[in-house]
């Protein structure tokens, strides 16, 4: 197999420390014909990408280099097939960029790549059933298709998975109990497994805070401990863990996820009727956002929740300022519309 140094690498890179991103890019650069060092830069690239999708440099830096990682593991593949470790690579680099694609919605790319990718890693599994790293990427298929709708199942049959959550979540322990190069991926899709599909924020918080206590740099694991604990019904315990995940956000570059994380902060803070403190968190964030992000949801509606804290803490004259700037969905502009009309029946 490959060197413990890149593990290392691979965990530093994990809690975003810029000297590991730059060392695995400076490994892809002095090796541009080894397929591992192409994978393992480019799932840093990926991440980055994940954390901040509407970066257009992050996102087509993800694909490229993720698409170069398959065509070189490819190349090593189809020299020696009954290669273990060739095999796991290729497998691993075909899903790794499919679900780039999904990210994307770009479900025909993704299809492509995750049905070739899923067929070799399955083959490994029957060839060597202890090849422990083969069973994250099937385990994640397995367990995520087994809650598609009814209409969908035949294209999972169509990449040769079927939906079994049961097994799937039984490859994902494995491959996070025994397996050496995702491990750290296992845990994150069991985790984001019980949040998003079982919802059991309490599995969900066991997983992401073993995660952000290993990596306290890594602003995701930091971000779905918040959701799962907010999940869980504690919305001021999540609202202290958004605090500090959006400030660390920012700090690593994931514009995107400080906003989220910002946003979702202040959005509590007004559920909890703390509205001159959830109007700091709105302003604060309207300031932050850069043009290029100005489409998202929560931008478009901050002039509305600015606005109706304004008027909560009594303050007509910037609420109506504040409200007739509300844009984006129709429902955003219907309420600031109907809010408008109530001031102008306090006057």
């Amino acid at each position: 197999m490959w060197s413990a140094p890149d593990l290392e690498m691979i965990h530093s890179a994990y809690d975003f420390e810029p000297e590991a991103f730059s060392s695995l890019e400076e490994s892809r650069s002095r090796n541009p014909d080894d397929a591992f060092a192409s994978f393992l830069h480019a799932s840093a690239c990926f991440w980055q990408y994940l954390v901040d999708e509407p970066d257009a440099v992050k996102r087509d830096r993800a694909e490229i280099e993720m698409e170069a990682s398959v065509e070189l593991a490819e190349r090593d593949y189809r020299e020696d097939p009954s290669s273990p470790d060739k095999a796991f690579l290729y497998g691993v680099s075909l899903c790794n960029v499919a679900r780039f694609y999904l990210e994307e919605k770009s479900w025909w790319s993704a299809y492509r790549r995750a049905s070739r990718g899923l067929a070799v890693l399955e083959d490994l599994i029957r060839r060597e059933p202890e090849c422990y790293d083969a069973y994250f990427a099937v385990g994640v298929s397995m367990s995520f298709l087994d809650d598609v709708p009814l209409f969908l199942r035949p294209f999972s049959y169509l990449m040769g998975v079927r939906g079994d959550a049961k097994q799937g979540m039984k490859y994902l322990k494995l491959a996070r109990e025994k397996g050496r190069w995702t491990e750290i991926e296992s845990a994150f899709y069991m985790g984001y497994y019980h949040f998003s599909v079982t919802h059991d924020a309490e599995q969900g918080k066991l997983v992401f805070d073993e995660l952000r206590q290993r990596f306290p740099g890594n602003p995701a694991f930091g971000y779905f401990y918040g959701r799962c604990v907010q999940l869980s019904g504690d919305p001021l315990g999540a609202a202290g863990i958004y605090e500090k995940a959006w400030s660390l956000a920012w700090e690593k570059g994931a514009k995107d996820l400080a906003y989220e994380c910002r946003f979702r902060l202040a959005e509590i803070l007004k559920g909890e009727k703390s509205y001159v403190e959830a109007m700091e968190e709105y302003v604060g964030l309207h300031g932050m956002i850069l043009p290029e992000y100005g489409k998202m949801r929560y931008a478009w509606i901050l002039p509305l929740r600015i606005g109706q804290c304004h008027a909560e803490t009594g303050d007509i004259d910037a609420a109506r300022e504040w409200l007739e700037k509300a844009a984006g969905d129709s429902e955003s502009r219907r309420e600031a519309r109907r809010l408008l009309k109530s001031l102008s029946r306090r006057d």
